[in-house]
Parts: structure tokens; C-alpha cells; sequence
């Protein structure tokens, strides 16, 4: 007789798929900040995308990092956001740079926020040098993107791009491993044990199969076979 078993052992087919779309990017191309002083304000973006400054000017010599480039000043609110479109944010790369000579590196921080949650908090190793940087968030939806200056000299940041985000299925389960299912040959089968299988994100069923001898149910004491479909 076979052994009743309710133990996840390992799963031979499961159907889910990793959704993914188009990708977004802003070169700052055309920011409309001065040249000159710090200011607030709006601009269409790449591909559409409407982006509001704060404490920000345009840098387009000397400093700047890839043609147009904005800048930030070394107090106050200093920041540019934008929504993404509906394909979400998945991995996220920027490159930052120090802007003017006063101070040090370790004055110029950058963080960057995804749908309001930070994901990156970066000072800079060096002055005078691009660092390009790449995160990932893997965010879903419409979500808003905000690049926030936080130390207290100025810095630049350019050549924002993200990969759409990703759909991860994923699969749990209360145990790695189970005991308490051996019998001696004609008095089983052997006591049930029990355990919790969960997924999220998937777009199919989990189905678990037992392994030679045993049988799985999802029912106390009834229903056992060689498979179930949860």
C-alpha cells in the first residue's frame, strides 16, 4: 500500500510567465530650467513624459554629463519626478556627477525614489567623474519616479532610463523537508503530515506531484492520489 502523504516534494509543471513591455528613458533634452539660477518647474520629456523640477537649473558646458544636463543647487528643495506609463519600472540607470568645484564628493548625495519608496541613496566617490548607476525597483503600474538631491553642494544627474516591470510569480511552502511517514510492511499507511503550498503573481495552477509510493490529498484522511492541482 502506499504511504499517504501531504508533503510538497516538487513541482512538475507550473505555468506563469513573466509579463513585460516597452521601456522609458529622459535625456533632459528638453528641460527648460535657466541656465543661470535655480528655479521650479515643467517640461514634456522623452516619449511624452511630464516631468516637474524643483531647485534646478539647465547645464549644458563644463559640468554637464550628455548635451543637456540638469542641475541641482546645494540647499532646499532640489528634486525632478516623473509618472511612468503603465508598463511600471524595472531595473532603473542614471549617472550622476559633481557640479561646480566647492566642497567635496562625499557633499554630493542622490536619492531616487520609485512609487514613493527609496530604492537608491548614492554619494559620489569622486568629483569630476561620471558615475552611472543602475538599481532595481520592479515596480508595477503607473509609478511615479523621483530623483532627489540631498547633500549640501551641487550635483548633476542625466541619461535616466528604466526596463518595464516585471511580473515575478513566486511559490512558498511552511517546509523544506517532513518526518513521521515511515510504517512497517503491513500495518500502513503511515500517519498524515501536513504542510502549506502558496503562490503569487502566477497565472496557472501549482501542481504538485508525489514521489513513487506516496499519495497527496488536500483533504484529512480522504481524496489521496499520485497529484493535486491547488
Amino acid at each position: 500500500m502506499k504511504k499517504k502523504l501531504l508533503y510538497f516534494i516538487f513541482i512538475v509543471s507550473l505555468f506563469v510567465s513573466n509579463v513585460s513591455f516597452g521601456q522609458g528613458s529622459e535625456t533632459f533634452t528638453n528641460l527648460n530650467a535657466s541656465g543661470s539660477t535655480y528655479s521650479s518647474g515643467t517640461y514634456v520629456g522623452d516619449n511624452g513624459v511630464t516631468w516637474t523640477y524643483n531647485g534646478a537649473r539647465t547645464v549644458t558646458s563644463v559640468d554637464n554629463i550628455t548635451g543637456r544636463t540638469i542641475g541641482f543647487g546645494s540647499s532646499g528643495t532640489r528634486n525632478v519626478s516623473a509618472t511612468s506609463d503603465s508598463n511600471g519600472v524595472g531595473d532603473l540607470t542614471y549617472t550622476a556627477s559633481s557640479y561646480f568645484t566647492g566642497g567635496n564628493a562625499s557633499d554630493r548625495s542622490i536619492e531616487v525614489y520609485v512609487g514613493g519608496s527609496l530604492y537608491e541613496s548614492y554619494t559620489l566617490a569622486a568629483m569630476t567623474t561620471n558615475f552611472t548607476r543602475t538599481f532595481t525597483a520592479n515596480e508595477t503600474g503607473s509609478v511615479s519616479v523621483e530623483f532627489r538631491s540631498v547633500g549640501s553642494s551641487q550635483i548633476v544627474i542625466d541619461d535616466v532610463s528604466w526596463t518595464v516591470g516585471t511580473i515575478i510569480p513566486t511559490i512558498t511552502t511552511s517546509t523544506t523537508s517532513q518526518t513521521g511517514l515511515d510504517y512497517t510492511v503491513g500495518f500502513g499507511p503511515s500517519t498524515e503530515q501536513t504542510f502549506t503550498v502558496e503562490g503569487s503573481n502566477l497565472t496557472n495552477d501549482i501542481l504538485v506531484t508525489a514521489p513513487t509510493n506516496f499519495e497527496i490529498s488536500t483533504s484529512s484522511g480522504t481524496s489521496f492520489g499520485p497529484s493535486v492541482t491547488l
